[in-house]
């Protein structure tokens, strides 16, 4: 097993070739199973393109099934994930079937036709699953894919020493591997219904649970939980009763798994996933810390769930108010939850607040801790986009809410100096105010355009401004204007340790110093929001996509997912990518050290 991924199977005919011409006839004159080049084409090239064929569906199957075991993937996921897979396996099925080995090889052969059977066999247990969904097919399909890896490895070493065993052996080692025990639990189900369809279930259900599906098992039915004990059960069948609805109990049997890894797998590109956990609810925002030692997501319900540097669950907790966003301080000990509300928690999740604080009745879009993680600025909004600025410590509230004449559009602090910078557009009226640490004016000018964003350099002297008209820069202790970009972008983010500024808008994505100077252009690469990290750009461009942009402009390539993304963030210091998606998977990419080749 290994972290999860999605990998496709690809034409390798290049490497085939390799380990054919320069490998396949040494390795089988050193083993003496075939004596020269003409006779191994008829049965070694497509024999070596099956094997080859295999390993990659292994791998693909073995990183699906680990999450799957470990929880981060939900039984219907795992499985269509497989069948994914079935159209591959036809393919190398019907390779295998017209070869005919040379006599010394028939053994070798055996194994390989072995593996390929199993494969095909894995395409049964899913089918039955998916019609009885009996648990024993999931553990069925478990053993198969140990069946395919051993029948493979059997091939492998028959080969014989050479460039063709060597690399093979290199990609089976380098799937990982690990022992799963498979533990069957009895558990009571309670159901609903009876329903004629799956729409007319929905129709009723929709509001009540995450997912609406018919039992298979009890057709026309639907399953609402399950529960350890026939107590637990009869109690949550009564609610439903209650509410009137039909209820039936029944016996099932559930499935666990204790995962021992023997050897962990070799990620073949940054685009296969660090990890990925499953969430337990519906997420809408996530904050990692700034070399990832601590990634939260949230619910909007107030639900909060806290993972480690591996995707390891450390904690959650219901913090039982609506939340819209969560913010993190670098180093991940403190946190700002926040919704109309905001709470202050600790690197474990327990509030630092008595209670939450509302500073006023508008929504809390922003909130930003300083580099000591003592102070935290927090921005409210409205329907207009815009609001008011407050700020708190840990012992609550400093200041605020900022003076009617500042219609708070975004809000900057700076970790130093604790400088707070308020970009305000109000009726064609477009200022900046710099307010001190302890809420007193500092500086008031205005600006042209109206602003999207606000932001200082990396010392705090000077201001720089996202508006509809360009990016404009300020002295921050004069007001004086010292540079402009024309360049037309509706998002924009600073480097962590430096003053080149990224913008996306529609003509593309680009990066400039602060002085005006393109660092890289990128034409056509439209993205809604850019994240930076110490090595590179990530920019959301569509719901299933975040392109991946080295910081000297060159693409690295994409990041996907397969359900609508809800959030994204990075661990600037590590280069590690996150994104939560509609699907309740939080999945995490490992960046290269930023010197790398790209993959397109």
């Amino acid at each position: 097993m290994s972290a999860p991924t999605g990998r496709h199977l690809v034409s390798r005919r290049t490497l085939l070739t390799a380990l054919v011409v320069g490998g396949i006839a040494a390795s089988c004159d050193d083993s003496g199973l075939a004596p020269s080049g003409p006779r191994l084409q008829p049965y070694w090239q497509p024999a070596l393109e099956v094997a080859t064929g295999a390993l990659e569906v292994l791998r693909t199957l073995e990183i699906n099934s680990g999450a799957f075991v470990r929880g981060a993937l939900t039984p219907d996921r795992f499985l269509r994930s497989v069948e994914a897979q079935f159209r591959l396996i036809t393919n190398l099925a019907e390779l295998v079937i017209p070869l005919t080995p040379p006599a010394d090889a028939a053994v070798m052969h055996a194994s390989l036709a072995s593996a390929i059977d199993a494969l095909v066999q894995i395409r049964s247990a899913v089918e039955a699953y998916r019609a009885s969904e009996q648990p024993e097919q999931l553990v069925h399909v478990l053993t198969l894919q140990q069946n395919v890896r051993s029948d493979l490895a059997t091939f492998i070493d028959g080969i014989g020493p050479g460039l063709a065993q060597d690399g093979l052996r290199k990609r089976l080692h380098a799937i990982g591997e690990s022992d799963i025990a498979v533990w069957r639990i009895p558990r009571r189900t309670v159901l609903v219904g009876p329903y004629d369809d799956e729409a007319a279930a929905r129709a009723v259900l929709a509001n009540l649970l995450d997912e609406v599906l018919i039992s298979r098992n009890t057709p026309g039915w639907v399953e609402v939980g399950r529960f350890d004990d026939a107590l637990s059960a009869d109690a949550a069948a009564e609610e439903w009763l209650a509410a009137g609805f039909q209820v039936r109990v029944e016996n099932v049997t559930d499935l666990t798994f204790d995962v021992t890894t023997i050897r962990l797998p070799k990620r073949q590109s940054w685009r296969e996933l660090q990890w990925l956990a499953r969430l337990d609810f519906d997420p809408t925002d996530l904050a990692a810390s700034e070399f990832g030692e601590q990634v939260v997501a949230i619910s909007r319900a107030g639900k909060v769930a806290a993972f480690g540097t591996e995707g390891d669950l450390r904690w959650t907790r219901d913090v039982r108010m609506p939340l819209a966003q969560v913010s993190m301080h670098a180093r991940g000990d403190l946190l700002a939850v926040h919704g109309f509300d905001v709470q202050l928690l600790d690197a474990e999740g327990y509030p630092i607040w008595p209670s939450p604080f509302r500073p006023d009745n508008q929504l809390l879009e922003q909130a930003i801790f300083d580099d000591s993680g003592l102070r935290l600025v927090v921005r409210s909004t409205n329907a207009s986009g815009l609001g008011r600025v407050f700020s708190f410590d840990q012992r609550g509230q400093v200041w605020g809410p900022t003076k009617d004449y500042i219609a708070a559009a975004a809000v900057a602090f700076h970790d130093e100096t604790g400088m707070v910078a308020v970009g305000s557009s109000n009726s064609g009226e477009n200022q900046v105010v710099l307010i001190r640490p302890e809420g007193n004016l500092e500086q008031r000018f205005g600006v042209n355009g109206e602003i999207l964003d606000v932001m200082f350099t990396v010392a705090g002297d000077h201001v720089m401004l996202l508006t509809n008209e360009g990016v404009q820069i300020f002295e921050g202790a004069s007001a004086n204007p010292t540079s402009r970009l024309n360049f037309p972008a509706t998002a924009a983010v600073r480097a962590p340790h430096e003053n080149i500024l990224t913008l996306a808008g529609e003509t593309g994505i680009a990066a400039f110093t602060i002085d005006g100077a393109e660092v890289w252009y990128i034409p056509g690469l439209r993205a809604r929001e850019v994240y930076a990290m110490d090595n590179y750009i990530a920019a959301l461009v569509d719901d299933l996509t975040i392109t991946v942009i080295r910081n000297d402009g060159v693409v690295l390539g994409d990041a996907t997912t397969l359900a609508a993304i809800r959030g994204v963030c990075v661990a600037s210091g590590l280069n590690r990518l996150f994104a939560i998606s509609a699907e309740r998977q939080l999945q995490a990419w490992q960046l290269p050290d930023g010197s790398g080749t790209p993959e397109g």
